[in-house]
């Protein structure tokens, strides 16, 4: 399928937060109970309409696991966004966005990428330990988008656009940066 722009987001976030499965909801709208942990890195693609255009996104989903972390660095490189996913009912995942994956994305990424932050998991609401107005206190701070999903029930997947604000930026023939603004579901974050 052809495409008149093509945009690289970088999922990251701590081991079992979910990103696997918000990419396979957001690619190919499905969810798996018996998902397998990402090993290295895996990619998705995805090919939307926007207006007359059509944009394939290159969704690029990292391992959290401590062992796998220094392979990223080269990930980072022409991502036009990078998604920041944490479990909202693991208050570690949530802590490691500044001690870890911040620090990370301000040291490899381009300074032009568009972040956003997501929380997954919103169908666990009785195992909640991140709660939102301390998630948006963080996105407040950092100038970025936040969102809260369920990649298992699709909750804020679909009905609500994302508005995605990520991947903000597109090369053109002429080398020049043109603002655009993605309409999809989460991802672009994820």
């Amino acid at each position: 399928m052809s495409y008149n722009h093509l945009f690289k987001i970088v999922v990251v976030g701590d081991h079992n937060c979910g990103k696997s499965c918000i990419l396979l909801r957001f690619a190919e709208n499905t969810f798996r109970v018996d998902h397998v942990s990402t090993i290295g890195v895996d990619f998705k693609l995805k090919t939307i309409k926007l207006g007359r255009d059509k944009v394939r996104l290159e969704l690029w989903d990292t391992a959290g696991m401590e062992r796998y972390r220094t392979i990223y660095n080269s990930y980072y490189h022409s991502a036009h966004g990078v998604m920041c996913v944490y479990d909202m009912t693991n208050e570690k995942s949530f802590n490691s966005l500044e001690n870890y994956w911040l620090k990370e994305i301000r040291q490899h990424a381009p300074v032009n990428s568009v972040l956003m932050l997501v929380g997954n998991k919103a169908d666990l609401g009785s195992e909640r330990k991140v709660d939102f107005s301390r998630a948006e206190k963080l996105a407040t701070r950092l100038g970025v988008s936040l969102y809260e999903v369920s990649a298992k029930t699709a909750r804020g997947m679909f009905e609500s656009p994302i508005n995605a604000q990520m991947l903000s930026y597109c090369r053109v023939r002429d080398a020049l940066y043109i603002k655009v603004s993605l309409y999809v579901c989460v991802i672009v974050c994820v």
